[in-house]
């Protein structure tokens, strides 16, 4: 009889070492499904920055951009773009960390690092496109002054002309 329940034990013990690797098999899949949904919500959001970052880039595009109205309808399109980026890569920090606390990184830490990527780089572009425009505005700028002054030099010398012909 003792040896029967040994047996039994031996059995039951094996069963259940079978049995250990499927305990956490439905918390994993929920885990699993909730990183797939923070990954698709993170990217959804970093999508829609790159898209506000290209209307911007489209905006400034030379085209356009001379004139007033399309400064400030581009300026506008900039501070959208960056808003929607700075808030895109604050959620991104946010869910990294709060996904690195509660220790279920696992397999998304490198999808999140990819879409801080994708992030990092609208954001290099919005920069390059915020440094284009302020050059255009230089050169609007500067355009503008030396139309005034070639204006009233233009002005000054009909004036000597005239002050000569009198004398």
């Amino acid at each position: 009889s003792s040896c029967n329940f040994t047996a039994l034990q031996t059995r039951l013990a094996e069963a259940q070492n079978k049995l250990n690797p499927f305990k956490t098999v439905r918390q994993d899949y929920e885990q699993r499904s909730q990183f797939k949904k923070l990954q698709d919500e993170l990217s959804s959001k970093v999508s829609g920055a790159e898209i506000e970052v290209e209307k911007a880039a489209m905006m400034a595009a030379p085209l356009g951009a001379d004139s007033a109205d399309g400064m400030k309808e581009t300026e506008a399109a900039l501070s959208a773009a960056q808003s929607a980026i700075s808030q895109t890569l604050r959620l991104i920090d946010a869910k990294f960390r709060s996904a690195e606390r509660s220790g279920g990184l696992g397999g998304i830490k490198d999808d999140i690092k990819s879409l801080q990527d994708r992030a990092k780089a609208a954001q290099e572009k919005l920069d390059d496109v915020r440094k284009a425009m302020k050059e255009t505005q230089v050169r609007i700028a500067a355009d503008t002054l030396l139309r005034e002054i070639s204006d009233k030099v233009s002005h000054a010398e009909d004036e000597l002309q005239q002050m000569s012909e009198t004398e």
